[in-house]
């Protein structure tokens, strides 16, 4: 009977259906169907369909009821309609008469006229504001002192202590986000804190760390005060906090790592801790089979010790079975498996490893935000710095600085320039022996992709500083990384050979979004590419690329059409860019993402830099594991987790591009790209490039900025071409072929003819005048270029680098003009 009303209540209100989930399930126990409450199915509604069920491919343990009534297993993890039930016995039998709901948990507060609820069934924000929303409330909302005195007190009250489990204590979610589209925190009701009424920060906040783009309240628990990093695990049955470290090492390596982010290789210390670190291990990364642990074999006594000197039998002992063997004779140091036994096995092998950091060791350096207290801040400046006084190369360095959670420090101006020159003269360097590389100490940039950049992505000029000091760069000894020397001038070093001192950097807020605010008269720009799409809550325009790309070419493609390769900044781009790209291309399972290891083996970087720490990093289970020796570029799949990846596959990915890194729209041409030139007798735009490219690669370079070759259709045109190329700066240093720039037409060898982009002859483009003796087909020379008289010429696709000419038209000129009162007056 309540089948067939339920049926009918859908057919009137949900024509469309064509199956829901219903609460029955084989959850528990495989086969073995049992409701929500637990009823068997036998005592309820269960008419099967013919064949059901089947539990096709072994994993059907959820049940649908179809439109007709019958039932069938499918996979729980499929996105269906579903209906909620609540019988008026139970509604008669309990109701909130204070505050109007059927929920008694919810209390009232007279001086507030308001109902509250603690939740202690912690759950991250996004899930936080579903639940109270699902009990027709919302994530709380601090509208005074008095509201926020009154949140601190049932806080204090609830019986928090008896939650066991992963979870961030001394804070409760509240409800208020970062809002891009503002540049402001907002409440969940649109408000900014400060229309709401209250906005009493914590010391240091907002940070921006990691995925905080959510809001809470602190409450002292003993451990507000007390943080280390957000990628370590604080388990309260031994009063510590752990890090399981999926990127493989050997000993040593694990070892110093560990030491670098201030912690220590963990072993442990007694069946207690054991208990502890198995369940975290399990519940967190159940793929991993062995993990080393700082026990190891010392060589004086040839006893087993911990890395702290304590005898191995005074801490936790437990053998495997016929372990220690001390195969080969090299078996020196210990690995701890899932069952909590321990094997001897080689130091140089390479496992995944446990770091360790206990509470009353814990530090807090508040100026910085951080757990490091030898970061000093600049006020002016805004950001924390830390002189190394232990000289490592080039390569170290950037890990060392990352495993801090700053970076490697990049200059940006002369001021910062002053900043660390003083810092460097007053550090006590003189006391430090050994062999290094005195008068320099590392920063941020080297040799990448054919320039000097930042390990921000950036060119040195673009960041704001590039002062070499005399003959720099020289190159001498592959020397591709960078220093800085002590009066402030840059010199490139050995990336590995040679030792410097070195300086991270710490910014201390990680948010830095620019409003879409233009004092130039501009009007504001709501467009990008057409090939483009805004997505909702984003503010930014995404491209999804189909055709696979290795992830350098994916990178480089972006570039060229003025973004940058797509990598998510927190979970709400994450699941507008899924349905994007769910939408577009459903048949796509995993996208290459801008975030690499490529300048230093583990340490993630967006390719503007970024720590992977201070953005969206969910990792899939055993994940990053480095499983190739090569994997050091990641992927996202279609849940939005992420797997690190050889660099050389070929996978769709996206380019981004966001609305706050628009200078200006060029509206002459109808373009993003500022250097396209309009002509008003040709009523084209044109853009000279003066970095010297092959035919093909020009041709790529055009197509992706939604302009082509330059093709003269005309003798006034030709005129142009020529007299833009005479006049444009061509300054490169580099090899090229000089007095010619490529145009886009090409021997056609079906049709034995000259043939342009556009598919017409160039007699029937409208100019054909060759330069004399030409074409002369030398050395498979199919492409064409234009001598810098105008005249035409032959080269080779793919060996000759040449400047070269972009040619846009554009049918939306006049549009454009009336729309912005544009007068196209020629600039020559």
């Amino acid at each position: 009977m309540e089948a067939d009303v339920v049926l009918d209540h859908l057919k009137k209100t949900q024509p469309a259906f064509s199956k829901i989930y219903i609460g029955i399930s084989s959850y528990l126990t495989k086969g073995v169907f049992i409701t929500v409450n637990g009823d068997a199915l036998r005592d309820v509604y269960n008419a099967w369909a013919p064949g059901e069920p089947n539990n096709y491919n072994d994993e059907e343990d959820c049940v649908v009821m179809r439109k007709d009534g019958m039932l069938n297993d499918v996979k729980c993890a499929n996105k269906l309609p579903f209906i909620c039930k609540k019988t008026k016995i139970e509604v008669d039998r309990k109701w909130n008469e204070e505050c109007n709901s059927p929920y008694l948990d919810y209390k009232y507060n007279e001086d507030l006229g308001r109902c509250y609820k603690f939740h202690l069934y912690p759950r991250n924000w996004k899930d936080a504001v579903e639940a109270c929303d699902a009990e027709q409330g919302y994530l709380a909302i601090i509208n005074s002192e008095l509201e926020a005195e009154h949140l601190i007190n049932i806080t204090a009250n609830a019986p928090k202590d008896k939650v066991k489990g992963t979870f961030v204590r001394g804070a409760v979610h509240l409800g208020f986000i970062y809002d891009k589209t503002i540049d402001d925190w907002k409440t969940v009701m649109g408000e900014t804190l400060e229309q709401a009424g209250y906005a009493a920060w914590g010391n240091n906040q907002p940070d921006g760390g990691g995925n905080e783009c959510c809001g809470s309240m602190f409450y002292n628990d003993g451990y507000s005060q007390e943080l280390f990093r957000s990628d370590y695990t604080f388990i309260s049955e031994t009063n510590s906090y752990y890090k399981i470290a999926t990127l493989k090492k050997n000993w040593a390596n694990a070892k110093w790592r560990c030491e670098i982010e201030d912690a220590s290789l963990f072993y442990p210390e007694d069946e207690k801790e054991v208990k502890a670190i198995l369940q975290h291990w399990n519940k967190t990364q159940p793929v991993i089979t062995a993990m080393f642990v700082g026990i190891s074999l010392d060589d004086a006594t040839r006893k087993f010790k911990s890395i702290d000197g304590r005898a191995y039998e005074d801490i936790y002992n437990k053998w495997g079975v016929g372990e220690p063997n001390n195969v080969r004779n090299d078996e020196k140091c210990l690995v701890l498996r899932p069952d909590g036994t321990y094997n001897d096995d080689n130091c140089l092998k390479i496992f995944p490893y446990i770091c360790k950091k206990p509470l009353d060791s814990v530090k807090w350096n508040s100026d910085c935000h951080t757990p490091y207290t030898e970061y000093v801040r600049d006020e002016d400046a805004s950001r924390c710095y830390k002189f190394h006084l232990k000289p490592v190369n080039w390569v170290n360095a950037l890990e060392v600085c990352d495993a801090e959670q700053g970076y490697l420090a990049i200059i940006n101006t002369q001021e910062e320039v002053d900043i660390l020159v003083n810092m460097t003269k007053q550090a006590p360097k003189d006391a430090v022996q050994g062999d290094y590389l005195r008068g320099f100490v590392h920063v941020g940039f080297n040799w990448f992709e054919d320039d000097w950049k930042t390990i921000g992505g950036e060119t040195i000029q673009e960041a704001g500083y590039s002062a070499w000091g005399d003959r720099q760069p020289d190159g001498g000894n592959e020397e591709q990384c960078g220093a800085m020397a002590y009066d402030g001038k840059l010199y490139d070093v050995s990336c590995q050979n040679h030792k410097c001192f070195f300086i991270c950097e710490l910014e201390v807020k990680a948010f830095s979004f620019l409003s879409e605010k233009y004092s130039d008269g501009q009007p504001e720009i709501n467009l990008f590419r057409s090939d483009y799409k805004q997505l909702d809550n984003t503010r930014s325009y995404y491209k999804l690329h189909t055709k696979r790309k290795t992830w350098r070419d994916a990178k480089a493609k972006c570039v060229l059409e003025g973004a940058k390769m797509f990598y998510p900044e927190n979970i709400i781009e994450v699941d507008a860019v899924l349905k994007h790209i769910n939408e577009t291309g459903p048949n796509i399972d995993s996208v290459y993402i801008g975030i690499s290891s490529l300048l230093t083996k583990g340490v993630f970087l967006g390719v503007d830099g970024v720590p992977i720490r201070n953005v969206y990093s969910q990792w899939m289970v055993g994940e990053p594991n480095d499983a190739a020796a090569e994997d050091d570029c990641i992927v996202m799949n279609k849940l939005g987790l992420y797997k690190d990846d050889k660099c050389n596959r070929r996978l769709p990915y996206l380019c981004k591009k966001t609305k706050h890194s628009f200078t200006k729209w060029n509206y002459e041409c109808n373009v993003p790209f500022l250097d396209y030139k309009y002509s008003k007798e040709l009523n084209k735009c044109y853009k000279f490039h003066t970095q010297p490219k092959s035919w093909r690669f020009a041709a790529d370079i055009c197509e992706s900025e939604q302009a082509y070759l330059a093709i003269p259709n005309s003798q006034q045109e030709a005129d142009y071409l020529s007299k833009i190329t005479k006049e444009d700066p061509k300054n490169y240093g580099g090899r090229y072929l000089s007095g010619v720039v490529h145009l886009g037409y090409r021997y056609n060898e079906t049709l034995h003819d000259w043939i342009t982009l556009k598919g017409d002859t160039l007699k029937q483009a409208g100019y054909s005048k060759w330069y004399v003796y030409q074409p002369d087909g030398g050395e498979r020379e199919l492409c064409g270029s234009m001598q810098y008289n105008g005249q035409l010429n032959d080269v080779t696709c793919e060996t000759m680098d040449c400047y070269f000419i972009c040619e846009r038209d554009n049918d939306n000129f006049n549009l454009i003009s009336e729309i912005f009162a544009i007068d196209r007056t020629e600039k020559n």
